[in-house]
């Protein structure tokens, strides 16, 4: 879910505050989110492009450390759920421009589709396939795609 918290690990924006003397001298934010793969400059114009429209509409801050049952926006947890929510973004599309979500989307689609290929040309996976077994064929599918040479 989207929620913060101060020094909550578990929140998706994490605030850490200094153990000074409380002032914010030494606070600073956790984007906790994004995957590990997750391009820094797409993310970080995300983040920037959000803010910039939660402050020119003068957006409340909810309340820290909210569950899903209090309120907090459940966040995809699939690529393809994401890119579907990154479509009907305007804030969003607006501020990395149509044109990039259009290519972007488009892209991770193909990749999507590469790897539904592989699984099922060079694996055999199949709706039957047990979920381990298809984990396994997956795992080895991102390396193929992404780690070729390493």
């Amino acid at each position: 879910v989207a929620n913060h918290g101060p020094d909550d690990r578990s929140a998706a924006v994490r605030v850490k505050r200094g153990a000074a003397n409380g002032d914010g001298a030494e606070c600073y934010f956790e984007l906790r989110m994004p995957s590990a793969s997750a391009c820094a400059y797409l993310v970080t114009a995300g983040l920037v492009a959000a803010g910039l429209d939660g402050l020119a509409r003068k957006l409340p801050l909810p309340p820290a450390r909210q569950s899903a049952a209090d309120g907090a926006t459940p966040l995809p947890t699939r690529l393809a759920d994401s890119l579907v929510a990154l479509e009907a973004d305007a804030v969003l599309c607006a501020a990395l421009g149509d044109e990039l979500v259009r290519w972007f989307t488009g892209v991770k689609r193909a990749e999507l589709a590469a790897i539904e290929k592989r699984l099922k040309t060079q694996h055999g996976v199949t709706p039957e396939t047990s979920a381990q077994n298809k984990a396994a064929a997956t795992l080895e599918t991102w390396r193929h795609l992404y780690m070729e040479y390493v």
